[in-house]
């Protein structure tokens, strides 16, 4: 019986050239949807300025300024509470022994 080495059971085979790693799509899906979860958050806050000062010139009503604000403050704190978790995961990760 001839015993052969496998290159998967003993290392790579020398003289191999390494291949060439690709980015997984999923980094700049994450990536995207970050940046459009920013991006609501500040248009939410942008908005609520907007209407405070309405309601300070007399365009706009005080409901409508306090419905903006509130919904600014939700936004912000949801992200907040997102991004607790996202780092409390990361923390959770380094903590792990390989």
């Amino acid at each position: 019986m001839t015993d052969k080495l496998s290159p998967l059971t003993y290392g790579p085979v020398v003289g191999t050239t390494p291949t060439k790693v690709k980015q997984p799509t999923g980094i700049s899906n994450f990536e995207q949807l970050l940046k459009k979860a920013i991006n609501e958050v500040d248009e939410a806050q942008k908005q609520a300025n907007v209407a405070v000062e309405q309601a300070h010139t007399g365009k706009g009503g005080l409901a409508e300024a306090m419905i903006a604000m509130e919904k600014a403050n939700i936004t912000l704190q949801a992200m907040l509470t997102v991004r607790n978790k996202v780092i409390e995961a990361y923390q959770e990760i380094m903590r792990m022994q390989v």
